[in-house]
C-alpha cells in the first residue's frame, strides 16, 4: 500500500477509537452506564477494517478480470469481422454474377 494512504488510514482509525472513547464517557455521564473501550476493541476495529479491504480489493480484482475478459472477446469479435468482411469482398464478384443470372433468368420466366 502507498505510504500515504496507510499514514491517512492510521489516523482514521485512530480517531475513529478516540472518538468511540469520548462517546462511552457521555454514554456514561447521561446514562450512569459503563462502556468499556478496550485495546481488544481497537484491535477489532482494525480486523474489522482489514476484512473490508481484502473484500473490496478481491472485488475490484474480479471485476477488473471481467473487463479483461471482454477486451479479449472484443478483440477476437473484431478480428472475426474483419475476416469475414474480407471473405465478403472476395465473394462480391462471384455474387454480383450470380445475381445477374437470376435476373436473366427471371426476365425469361
Amino acid at each position: 500500500m502507498d505510504e500515504k494512504l496507510i499514514s491517512k488510514l492510521s489516523v482514521a482509525c485512530m480517531q475513529a477509537h478516540q472518538s468511540t472513547l469520548r462517546y462511552a464517557a457521555k454514554f456514561d455521564r447521561i446514562l450512569k452506564r459503563k462502556v468499556y473501550v478496550t485495546p481488544k476493541s481497537f484491535i477489532d476495529l482494525l480486523d474489522s477494517f482489514n476484512e473490508l479491504l481484502t473484500e473490496k480489493f478481491e472485488e475490484i480484482n474480479d471485476d477488473n478480470q471481467k473487463l479483461n475478459l471482454g477486451v479479449v472477446k472484443l478483440q477476437e469479435s473484431e478480428k472475426i469481422v474483419s475476416s469475414l468482411q474480407e471473405e465478403l469482398v472476395k465473394l462480391q464478384p462471384e455474387l454480383e454474377v450470380q445475381n445477374r443470372e437470376q435476373e436473366k433468368l427471371i426476365a425469361k420466366i
